[in-house]
């Protein structure tokens, strides 16, 4: 039915098709999203926030974990939401507090934070893990004030900042994610350079940009100012050109350290892998030339030889 609002939810007991590497297992830990953004379809398709019991989510992980995986990597359309639609107390933070009960060596990677739903008490969990990693993936998408109200996100430029300076200082050794969109409805010279100069201020560990497109029905789409492809997309480069520069300069400063690597492959040249920044398919690789003792999903330490932009080079050390 085309207007049926969506209500199934999945639950540990639901068949798991593995399509990722064996090593890794997402958790959908909600479906469905109460936040509106004024771009975005994902309410209309999805339907509201619908959050799976903690004790689901465990189940799900411990199974995951006894079938090899070494990597559990949760995610919802907005995982810092979970919870909010029951009243049983059980948000994120609770739950990242049972999976971290789980025994064994392995890694914990969350994506897709909303920064007006992360709280203290989230970075206080996260930073006293044994197995979440202090990598956080949160999209701004903006930071001028006028662009985040006509998008619905419910924070504002000062409010990120804060955040984001809270985040860095209670989280140690936080890896940060974020995802920006160019050629929002309304998007002036101005704001775009007030982007920029907050993309050169903050130097994100990581970065992706999205160059505005309007998706049918939802109300931006029917916003005035639409600005057209052309503009969108050349913003959309000139940020990921200055976020190369800062890439580079980071992976400089990561050679000769020591970083624990999950094995994704064991190549004919090699082993490929990834520290704990960086999230798989999305983020850097690191590769370790002529090491083939390794297997899928084992964790090693190595140490940093050599950096590009999105590549590291390390050897292993025994």
């Amino acid at each position: 039915m085309r207007n049926a609002v969506p209500s199934f939810l999945y639950d540990e007991k639901t068949p798991r098709l593995q399509l990722t590497l064996p090593h890794i297992a997402y958790l959908k830990i909600a479906d469905g999203c109460n936040n509106r953004c004024s771009y975005c379809a994902i309410p209309d398709i999805r339907g509201n926030l619908r959050s799976r019991l903690i004790e689901s989510v465990v189940a799900e992980a411990a199974a995951a974990l006894d079938n090899g995986a070494s990597e559990l990597i949760v995610m919802a359309q907005d995982i810092t939401a979970f919870g909010a639609d029951r009243a049983d107390g059980g948000d994120l933070s609770a739950l990242l507090t049972e999976l971290d009960k789980l025994p064994g060596v392995f890694w914990i990677r969350l994506l897709y934070t909303h920064p007006a739903h992360f709280s203290q008490k989230l970075i206080e969990t996260i930073a006293g893990s044994r197995h979440v990693i202090p990598y956080v993936d949160m999209p701004l998408q903006h930071i001028s004030d006028k662009l985040l109200k006509s998008m619905r996100r419910h924070i504002s430029e000062e409010a990120t900042r804060e955040l984001l300076a809270r985040m860095r200082a209670g989280i140690p050794q936080l890896a940060l994610r974020t995802t920006l969109i160019t050629g929002l409805p309304g998007e002036t010279a101005d704001d775009f350079k007030l982007l920029k100069d907050f993309v050169i201020e903050q130097e994100f560990d990581r970065l992706g940009v999205f160059s505005y497109f309007p998706e049918p029905d939802t109300p931006a789409a029917g916003f005035p100012e639409q600005v057209t492809a052309a503009p969108a997309e050349e913003r959309a480069a000139e940020l990921m050109e200055i976020q190369a520069k800062i890439a580079l300069k980071k992976n400089n400063l990561l050679v000769g350290r020591e970083f624990d690597v999950i094995v994704d492959f064991v190549e004919d040249s090699g082993t490929v892998g990834r520290t704990y920044m960086d999230a798989p398919e999305i983020d850097n690789i690191v590769v370790m030339p002529e090491v083939f003792d390794l297997a899928p999903g084992q964790i090693c330490k190595t140490q940093i030889t050599a950096a590009e932009t999105y590549e590291l080079t390390a050897g292993l050390i025994n």
